[in-house]
């Protein structure tokens, strides 16, 4: 089954393989790393399967290349939140908080609501911005009995 994007398809087995990326030991990645062999060497694959090929590298802590294909994927497609999301968490961990907080403010213009809140109140406290991150987060109500 193919996946339809404004920018093309996705075939379903690649899709489904995204969310096992990050999840499964190192030793046991080879599935969605295969599943995106065709696309591995691709210089220029569209965004949403340079959005998948980043989750591989990034899972493994291999950051520079995995920023590199979402910033690749935003220059294609600058509404991919997923990409924003990862690439926002490739930046806090290493330490480009500026990077992270601009990726969190096109979230929040993007798609406004709790993943946005729960980005800048991620950087926020990493930056000094507790108190206001603290603030935006009182937006939300608690989860009953919370």
């Amino acid at each position: 089954m193919q996946i339809k994007y404004p920018w093309g398809s996705v075939n379903d087995d690649a899709q489904r393989s995204l969310p096992d990326a990050g999840r499964v030991p190192v030793q046991k990645r080879a599935p969605p790393r295969g599943t995106l062999a065709r696309w591995w060497q691709d210089d220029n694959p569209s965004p949403p399967r340079r959005v998948l090929r980043a989750r591989i590298p990034q899972a493994q802590h291999d950051f520079t290349p995995a920023a590199a294909d979402l910033r690749a994927a935003l220059r294609d497609a600058p509404d991919t939140a997923q990409a924003l999301l990862v690439l926002v968490s490739i930046d806090e961990v290493s330490g480009d908080l500026t990077e992270a907080g601009d990726a969190c403010a096109r979230l929040a213009a993007l798609r406004p609501g709790l993943a946005a809140a729960a980005c800048a109140a991620s950087i926020g406290s990493l930056t000094g911005a507790a108190d206001a991150s603290e603030a935006a987060s009182k937006v939300f109500p608690s989860p009953a009995g919370g």
